[in-house]
């Protein structure tokens, strides 16, 4: 409780990126514009992220700002080990609010794996890809509420969904359902924000 993440030194790619440039601050300050020697596409962000999650129960995460930049983003905010394992990230019995989770490259919290009696509420998440992966809830049932994601947006400013959920039944088994109340999702007019996903094993109220 109450850490302050934030700044990595490192770097993490997008999940694709096929622009010529990029704009970056040289050593006077200023925004210039520099050319890319490499382009790549749909290949997993490879960075760090702000806390790991493997088999957690019992657990409280609450008060903590995990923030990057724009030049250094997270892979995720807080990030799972073994999404489709039922003992998988936050597994049982956990506890995550009042965080500020910002800058990263994929989702800000994978609450993927267990989620049994797994609540995620009151946080704020903004400027990431996806706001929250619950892509694969293998016990469940967890509980998002009250919380806020909005400007999502990678560092190629592209956004995707602000909660992810539903799973490849060819992939896992995923029946834990998620119950998903009073959050506010925020998207700008014109951009490609998606809100909830529904794939395969779809199981949110």
């Amino acid at each position: 409780e109450r850490n302050y993440i934030h700044s990595p030194r490192g770097n993490t790619t997008a999940w694709e990126d096929s622009s010529e440039s990029y704009l970056k601050k040289n050593d006077s300050g200023e925004w210039e514009k520099v050319n890319k020697s490499v382009k790549w596409s749909f290949s997993h962000p490879k960075g760090m992220c702000g806390m790991y999650a493997r088999d957690a129960h019992e657990t409280v995460i609450r008060y903590n700002d995990i923030v990057g930049n724009e030049e250094h983003r997270f892979n995720d905010g807080i990030e799972g080990y073994g999404n489709t394992k039922i003992n998988g990230g936050l597994s049982r019995d956990c506890d995550v609010y009042g965080n500020y989770i910002a800058f990263g490259q994929d989702d800000g919290i994978e609450l993927d794996g267990g989620g049994a009696n797994v609540r995620f509420y009151n946080n704020r998440i903004t400027n990431f890809y996806s706001g929250i992966s619950a892509a694969g809830i293998m016990v469940g049932p967890a509980f998002v509420y009250n919380n806020v994601i909005h400007n999502l947006r990678d560092s190629t400013d592209y956004p995707n969904l602000h909660i992810k959920n539903g799973t490849d039944p060819k992939i896992a088994k995923a029946e834990g359902i998620i119950n998903i109340f009073y959050n506010t999702l925020f998207a700008e007019k014109g951009r490609r924000d998606y809100g909830i996903a529904a794939v395969g094993y779809y199981n949110a109220v």
